[in-house]
């Protein structure tokens, strides 16, 4: 996973836990809410029964209505109600409240006042006593000082598991990054271990192809048993070199080639790279020809992945060339981008196959001939390589006449 890509995913759970953590806010605020209504409404029910049966009470009607006529005229029109009828009220409101499951403490009194006894204030509730005083106002007015308390009371259970839900995942998601990160830089150390342990297999593989070259081309009309000795020898050092660069390329394909990415020279990189080529074009007799026109050709990419991404490209020329290799490098600027191109005169490739010749393990059908040997990683590998780089690869190429290869790359990704 590249770096890009990590720091989405990261964000994108952050994101979403910040997000669950303000619905959960914003539900246990609901259900303040819903048990504040239900608070609300068993407390009315509760005041509308207790006046029902104070109304009903004849006895409590006639001391109550003495103990108003007494108080008309007192402070704040708080009517001082007398021990008897404060007990019995008292003990019909705690009954009537019990049965709502209203359980707090809470005060009491009775006020004679025209406008509203309570006001604004949220812990207050008041019920007009009417039809049991005067009819001027009286009103039985009740406090509730521990109503915030009450109702945090119960919602105290599922705050307390939505918090620490929203903790332990918390937890976990930084555990897990934490162990990722580990772990990706293992999958790195590693990758960079194969990179250059392969790396150090090239150079002796190369060496000692060049060798056996040199040895066959010397005994050639001998020794007959040097010759097929150093035929045994070019096959294994063949093969080891396939299995060598399959390692290397399986080791290196989901690297985000985001190491050691600093500005390079394009036309040098192309010119060295086809200098371990020479040799072999030149036994071949081939040719390769360099028209690097492009006058802005510094990008930033990382040398070692680029250089492997244009060998690939001119091996394969030199591979499927039906004779003579003949190769053209050409280099130019058009239109605020750097332009690469590859072409041979090889084999070409059929139309059908163009489409998926970049596509990872894909090898071009040939039928019961496999006088190519390959796996189908490298252009994969070479398209994976340009687009870290920012550009993009496409490829023309008609069949038995040969192909074309052209590397595009933004002229603000050069820069």
């Amino acid at each position: 996973m590249n770096k890009k890509r990590q720091k989405i995913i990261i964000v994108a759970n952050i994101t979403f836990l910040l997000i669950i953590l303000i619905i959960q806010i914003n539900w246990i605020f609901t259900a303040a809410r819903q048990q504040e209504d239900i608070f609300n409404r068993n407390v009315e029910m509760a005041l509308a029964k207790t006046m029902e049966e104070i109304k009903g009470n004849m006895d409590i009607c006639s001391h109550l209505n003495n103990d108003v006529n007494k108080s008309v005229g007192c402070l704040n029109n708080v009517i001082m109600i007398k021990g008897d009828n404060k007990e019995v009220i008292d003990s019909i409101l705690q009954i009537n409240l019990e049965y709502y499951n209203v359980t707090i403490d809470y005060s009491y009194e009775i006020v004679n006042s025209p406008i509203r006894a309570c006001g604004k204030d949220s812990h207050c509730y008041s019920k007009c006593l009417s039809k049991s005083g005067n009819e001027s106002g009286v009103q039985l007015k009740i406090n509730f000082p521990g109503k915030t308390e009450f109702i945090l009371s119960q919602i105290s259970f599922l705050f307390v598991i939505s918090i620490l839900l929203i903790i332990l995942v918390s937890i976990s998601f930084i555990f897990t990054l934490k162990n990722y990160s580990k772990v990706e830089k293992l999958s790195m150390n590693t990758r960079n271990f194969i990179d250059n342990m392969v790396h150090e297999f090239k150079t002796p593989i190369t060496n000692v192809k060049l060798a056996n070259s040199m040895i066959r081309k010397s005994c050639a009309d001998e020794n007959d048993k040097i010759v097929q000795l150093t035929k045994v020898v070019q096959e294994e050092n063949e093969r080891l070199e396939m299995q060598v660069e399959r390692v290397l390329l399986m080791s290196t394909f989901d690297n985000n080639q985001q190491q050691n990415i600093q500005k390079e020279d394009i036309h040098d990189i192309l010119q060295k790279t086809m200098e371990s080529f020479k040799l072999q074009i030149s036994e071949k007799n081939g040719t390769i020809g360099f028209d690097l026109n492009a006058n802005d050709f510094n990008i930033r990419c990382n040398r070692e992945s680029l250089s492997r991404a244009f060998l690939n490209i001119i091996d394969n020329a030199v591979k499927y060339s039906k004779g003579n290799p003949e190769i053209n490098i050409l280099t130019y600027n058009k239109k605020n981008s750097l332009y690469i191109e590859f072409s041979d005169k090889g084999c070409g490739i059929k139309k059908e196959h163009l489409p998926n010749i970049f596509d990872k393990y894909f090898r071009v059908p040939t039928g019961n001939i496999h006088n190519v040997k390959g796996f189908g990683l490298g252009l994969a590998y070479v398209k994976n390589v340009i687009k870290s780089c920012g550009g993009n690869i496409t490829v023309a190429s008609k069949f038995g006449e040969g192909t074309v290869f052209t590397i595009e790359i933004p002229i603000e990704i050069i820069k």
